[in-house]
């Protein structure tokens, strides 16, 4: 018996699909570096009125980096517009102050 090969212009397509199926799982997510003020005074409005306050939502919400997020919740806590709630190792929950 004779095996019959397939064409080699459609194993190596199949590869190159493998090849760029893996690339586009992988998007690299570009974050501000730097915040404008009225980006800021935004936050300063929403973030009390969010229902979990954490830096990473923050970050994801409003596209900047956790630092930055960071930054803008200790801004926040020390003006009175929200507080800590939960500090455990890395890992920090804010809620807004009941008035």
């Amino acid at each position: 018996m004779v095996k019959k090969n397939k064409p080699i212009s459609k194993q190596s397509s199949k590869g190159e699909k493998k090849k760029e199926e893996t690339k586009s799982r992988h998007e690299a997510v570009r974050r501000e570096l730097v915040i404008s003020e009225d980006q800021k005074q935004e936050m300063e409005k929403e973030i009390p009125t969010m229902r979990v306050i954490t830096p990473s939502a923050i970050a994801q919400k409003y596209g900047v980096r956790v630092s930055i997020a960071k930054a803008v919740l200790t801004e926040l806590e020390s003006k009175g517009l929200i507080r800590q709630v939960i500090s455990e190792g890395k890992f920090k929950l804010y809620s807004k102050t009941s008035a």
